[in-house]
């Protein structure tokens, strides 16, 4: 875990002092060569001290003055809890009707799975492996990873098992990769309607939305162009193939042009790509394979 910065802590301090009565409304605070010598703490440090609970409302500044304490413990409103219906939670009586087909979720019919086959193979990993219950690799359970690098240069891919990091699942990806590549309050560019669960992510993570009309091909690429142009964007969010909710499919001259935009531009491109290896007529290109063969 990264370790807080030091002027936070110190905020810290002072909002548990501020909400226990140690500083009243409208009194001053120390001056901030006073805080740098009662704390040990560097001028610059105490002014991000102070412009930090400034930004949380507990401290007011006056450029003549110094800085004042703003919180009041009157003006605090009470938490209101939510009420909830307890019938709500209550399970019927009467179990619902079975569904058939689901269309909720993408996942497999459990009829193509085999489970005996599936259950042995579980009995004799657990024979065989005596490391299943210790921490695993960070980047992911070694073998794992060595057979999705195999599997993946059947696809066209030649990534090293160093270069692959397993995740808790695709939009635990999704997000590793908006952090690596984006910050709070950037641009990210999506195709609009766009699936609703990475909207809801981005939202969360601080990053603002830019909407990209798609037509019956896909995403409206010379908008998207347009808005890389006006250096707009941080990065860009796609899902070339079978894309949620539309079932757009870029074709292989699209991916092409969109990885020489990125190029061009400098803009990562976060490829969201779940569905490809499950088109009828054999796996579709991926955009990232494009990108890493220009990028050798």
């Amino acid at each position: 875990m990264a370790k807080q910065a030091k002027y936070k802590t110190l905020a810290g301090q002072f909002i548990t002092a501020i909400e226990a009565g140690e500083y009243q409304f409208h009194k001053p605070l120390p001056s901030l060569r006073q805080l740098s010598a009662l704390y040990q703490v560097s001028i610059t440090t105490a002014l991000a001290c102070y412009r930090y609970l400034e930004s949380l409302g507990y401290i007011t500044a006056d450029p003549k003055r110094g800085f004042f304490c703003c919180f009041n413990p009157k003006n605090t409103p009470d938490i209101e809890y939510a009420q909830f219906n307890a019938r709500v939670c209550a399970l019927p009586k009467t179990p619902p009707r079975r569904l058939r087909t689901g269309f909720a979720t993408a996942q497999l019919d459990p009829t193509l799975i085999d489970s005996q086959q599936l259950r042995a193979s579980l009995a004799r990993t657990m024979r065989s492996e005596h490391t299943l219950f210790n921490y695993g690799d960070p980047l992911g359970e070694h073998v794992f990873r060595q057979a999705l690098s195999e599997h993946l240069k059947t696809q066209g891919f030649s990534i090293h098992t160093q270069e692959l990091v397993i995740t808790q699942g695709c939009l635990d990806g999704v997000k590793t990769a908006l952090e690596l590549t984006t910050k709070e309050q950037d641009v990210v560019a999506v195709p609009s309607p766009c699936y609703t669960g990475l909207l809801d992510m981005l939202s969360v993570m601080g990053r603002q939305v830019l909407e990209i009309p798609s037509h019956r091909d896909g995403i409206d690429l010379v908008q998207l162009e347009h808005a890389m142009a006006r250096h707009q964007v941080a990065a860009c969010l796609i899902s070339a193939n079978f894309q949620n909710p539309t079932g757009h499919s870029l074709s292989t001259q699209q991916k092409a042009s969109l990885a020489n935009m990125a190029s061009n531009y400098q803009i990562p491109i976060i490829e969201d790509d779940v569905y490809r290896e499950l088109c009828h007529t054999g796996t579709t290109p991926c955009l990232s394979n494009i990108l890493m063969r220009m990028a050798g």
